[in-house]
C-alpha cells in the first residue's frame, strides 16, 4: 500500500475544531467503493486499571463508525503493551479472544511511549488506510475520532490535532513542583 502525503492540516484555533485532544491520524488513498480501514493504536504501560473502560469506549466508537458506513468492518484497536508489570497483557489477550476488533503487540520490556507508537504504526501500515493514536487513559477527547474520520473521508490525507494549553498547564505545574 502506498501512502500519499499531500496535505498537512493543522486543525485548532483557525478552524475552531477539536480543542481538547492530542490525536494523530494518518491516511492513504480512499474511494467510496472501498471503505477505509481504521486502526486505533493504543500504547499501554501498566494500564490494567483503565483498559476495560478503554476497550469499551473505543469499541463503541468503532462499531458506530462501522454501522454508519464510515470505516471498514475489519477496522481494529491495536494495543501495544510496552513491558507492563501488571495484568495489561493478560487483559489484551482476553479481549483479543472476546472481540474480533482487538489485537495486540507485546514488548519484552519497557521501550518507551514513542517506540510503542512506532511499533503500532509500523504494524498497522501494512493493512490500514488510516491510523489514530490515543493514550490508554483516554485523557484525550475520544469523540474527536468521529471528526477525524469524517475529515479523512472528505479527502484529507494527514491530520495532526493537539491542544497546546495542556502543555502549558503541565509545564506550569512542573515548575511549581521544583
Amino acid at each position: 500500500m502506498q501512502f500519499y502525503l499531500l496535505r498537512l492540516i493543522m486543525l485548532g484555533k483557525d478552524f475552531g475544531f477539536l480543542k481538547k485532544n492530542n490525536l494523530f491520524i494518518f491516511g492513504g488513498c480512499y474511494t467510496m467503493e472501498n471503505l477505509g480501514l481504521l486502526t486505533i493504536i493504543v500504547p499501554c504501560y501498566n494500564e490494567e486499571a483503565v483498559l476495560p473502560e478503554t476497550v469499551k469506549e473505543l469499541g463503541v466508537i468503532l462499531q458506530k463508525l462501522i454501522s454508519n458506513g464510515e470505516i471498514a468492518a475489519t477496522s481494529k484497536l491495536l494495543f501495544v503493551n510496552d513491558g507492563s508489570h501488571d495484568k495489561t497483557w493478560q487483559l489484551i489477550t482476553n479481549y483479543e479472544k472476546k472481540y474480533d476488533f482487538v489485537t495486540g503487540i507485546k514488548f519484552s520490556r519497557n521501550f518507551g511511549h514513542q517506540n510503542a507508537l512506532l511499533a503500532g504504526m509500523t504494524t498497522a501500515v501494512e493493512y490500514s488506510d488510516m491510523m489514530i493514536t490515543i493514550d490508554a487513559d483516554l485523557q484525550d477527547d475520544v469523540k474527536a475520532i468521529y471528526e477525524m474520520v469524517a475529515k479523512y473521508n472528505q479527502g484529507y490525507d494527514v491530520l495532526f490535532m493537539g491542544f497546546a494549553a495542556n502543555d502549558r498547564q503541565i509545564r506550569f505545574s512542573s515548575a511549581n513542583q521544583r
